[in-house]
């Protein structure tokens, strides 16, 4: 494939994690082709000096400005995959009940919900936005570059839309994939790929069901970030990882996972926890580690009330990518650190979280939080509605995570798994096959093949 350009598009720091730092590059890389990366962090120093290898470059990419039609036609391609998701968004809102509309809800469970099935419709729509909203970006750099191929690798955002657009306005095609387990649900795709990748049969079920794409166009691939999750040789041993937190390598290690913004009840978890270690009620001598959700600033800061608590532990390791607008550490230090934090834990205990699908492909025990702590609040604004949307409802009809109504089913809970891990065991595996598909380290080695025989065959 040499002399060949691919331009790979990456808008998040999370991107970035998924792809820059596994297999997926290092096959594109060796296969010979002209590698374009488009990002927003195109000319930040750390970016540059983490990915700039030989035959790399690097060219911007940006939020484009929207018109009075992108706004229409976004609404309209979120109301052609109407879903649970989408009942609970217009039910209850998504940070607050204020964000509700009772009349939007009707009206799109009445008119979108009957033609939510209807793929010509989506097709429709897709031809449609494309007749009325033209390729307005990024055309000098095709006519620069002239890609054989665009791999967008979060395809419903907004800066890869832009890009799919001026490539399907050449003819130039396109292989994508979903950034996480929840896109495919949250909109129908404005340019719709020649080729999706995705990670597991949950997601190929999703491109179909919500996309009118069909399996044929779809290749499962797993999740190529949890390849580090099956080499053993970057464990470190108990001794080292508890000596870097201070923590107690004979007592039981309970990861407590922030959800950020949607679950202001964790500093109460957290108490409610750290009590019943100090009382010595979980059957168990425990401790507490508490992992912040970096992308939400300060909310690290969200746990100042219990961190002095005896105990209790906050996890600091993290370095912000300040040129992307989630902030994520792409670095594979994190990421090495993230699977010794969860291969070290006793059990995790999370809300509506990403990390109960790691937890699941490293076989361990997790309990996910569907209370506001002794606070009874409306279900509006309730973290337990978190459990009713698209997504998530299939990951608690796995049976895998310990979903927990009150503090003592919590603390109920916590005891049994710390007794037996093994409880759910098989509920584990069967969330993981459904979500993470193949989970053999070889995800991103499948993804970078996949794009290299896509081009190829172009």
């Amino acid at each position: 494939m040499t002399s060949r350009t691919i331009f790979i598009t990456i808008s998040r720091g999370g991107t970035a994690r998924n792809i820059l730092q596994t297999d997926a590059f290092r096959l594109l890389r060796e296969s010979g082709a002209r590698l374009v990366i488009l990002s927003p962090a195109w000319q930040d120093e750390r970016f540059r000096r983490t990915f700039g290898y030989p035959g790399v470059e690097f060219a911007p990419l940006y939020e484009p400005p929207w018109s009075f039609w992108d706004y229409l036609f976004v609404g309209l391609h979120k109301a052609l995959v109407y879903n649970a998701s989408t009942e609970m968004r217009d039910r209850y809102g998504i940070y607050s009940p204020d964000e509700a509309n009772v009349l939007r809800y009707w009206a799109k469970r009445l008119v979108f919900r009957p033609l939510r099935n209807i793929g010509a419709l989506k097709e429709w729509a897709r031809a449609l936005d494309a007749a009325v909203i033209r390729d307005r970006h990024y055309g000098e750099l095709f006519s620069r570059y002239r890609p054989a191929a665009v791999f967008s690798t979060s395809v419903i955002e907004d800066m890869d839309v832009a890009v799919q657009k001026q490539a399907r306005a050449r003819g130039v095609p396109i292989i994508a994939m979903p950034k996480s387990w929840d896109n495919l649900s949250k909109i129908s795709c404005r340019v719709k790929p020649d080729r999706l990748l995705v990670w597991g049969p949950y997601s190929e079920e999703e491109a179909a069901r919500f996309q009118n794409i069909p399996s044929a166009e779809v290749e499962i691939c797993g999740i190529p970030q949890f390849d580090l999750y099956s080499r053993p040789e970057i464990f470190v041993s108990r001794e080292e990882f508890c000596r870097a937190f201070a923590l107690d390598p004979q007592k039981k290690i309970i990861l407590y996972a922030s959800e950020g913004k949607v679950a202001k009840h964790d500093p109460e978890m957290v108490l409610m926890l750290a009590r019943a270690a100090a009382a010595r009620t979980l059957g168990a001598p425990a401790q507490i580690l508490i992992r912040p959700h970096f992308i939400y600033p300060g909310d690290k800061e969200k746990f100042a009330s219990v961190a002095s608590l005896p105990g209790v532990f906050i996890d600091n390791f993290y370095q912000p990518s300040a040129c992307f607008r989630d902030r994520w550490d792409y670095s594979v230090e994190q990421m090495k650190h993230l699977a010794n934090l969860l291969h070290h834990a006793d059990v995790l205990v999370t809300s509506n979280s990403t990390l109960t699908l790691d937890a699941s492909a490293m076989d361990k025990p997790t309990v996910n939080v569907a209370f506001d702590g002794r606070e009874k609040k409306p279900f509006t604004a309730s973290i337990a509605k978190w459990y009713t949307t698209e997504y998530y409802r299939q990951v608690v009809a796995t049976g895998a995570p310990w979903l927990v109504g009150s503090e003592e089913e919590l603390l109920a809970a916590v005891r049994a798994l710390l007794a037996d891990p093994s409880i759910r065991r098989a509920e584990r595996r069967r969330l993981a096959d459904y979500f993470c598909g193949p989970r053999d380290g070889r995800a991103g080695e499948r993804v970078g093949q996949a794009v290299i025989e896509f081009v190829n065959g172009v």
